[in-house]
């Protein structure tokens, strides 16, 4: 059994051996829906990362880097231009790993926002009062030019 998405693939790829103005693009709308069940196949059953990171999300960070990779390469065959965005998605999947995960595996703790740090502390938002100014450090009876020492993962004063 012959797929149509695999005919479209095929066309788009001659557009874009012409060098026909927006060939890329129209090869990426119609290969979606084949790289995003091609980022569902490279995490394994067992990859911890399923869970974490969308396939489709990962197709769209990884588009423009795909579009560029095709244009320059300007695959010849479904084959090639598969194998190529397998590449350019696995190579994006790392990169969000490593984002998320840190080369040790240890998921990362998003940084805190601002506002909110201010919200809980009762502070401003100026550079002075806020959780990244001097001013934070006074009210433990440290001088402002001092940091804090470090104990185990608690700063203390």
């Amino acid at each position: 059994m012959h797929d149509q998405t695999i005919d479209q693939i095929e066309g788009c790829l001659l557009n874009l051996e012409k060098e026909i103005p927006g060939a890329s693009s129209e090869l990426f709308r119609v290969a979606y829906g084949r790289l995003r069940i091609l980022a569902r196949q490279i995490f394994g059953r067992g990859d911890p990362l399923r869970n974490a990171i969308d396939p489709t999300e990962v197709v769209n960070a990884s588009f423009l880097q795909i579009i560029n990779a095709v244009e320059q390469t300007k695959p010849t065959s479904v084959a090639d231009f598969l194998s190529l965005a397998a590449h350019r998605i696995r190579l994006q999947v790392t990169d969000m790993a490593r984002e998320r995960y840190g080369r040790t595996g240890k998921k990362r703790q998003d940084p805190l926002d601002p506002d909110l740090v201010n919200s809980i502390s009762g502070t401003s938002n100026s550079s002075s009062q806020s959780a990244c100014g001097k001013n934070f450090w006074r009210p433990c009876g440290r001088n402002q030019d001092q940091s804090p020492r470090r104990t185990g993962e608690f700063y203390t004063c």
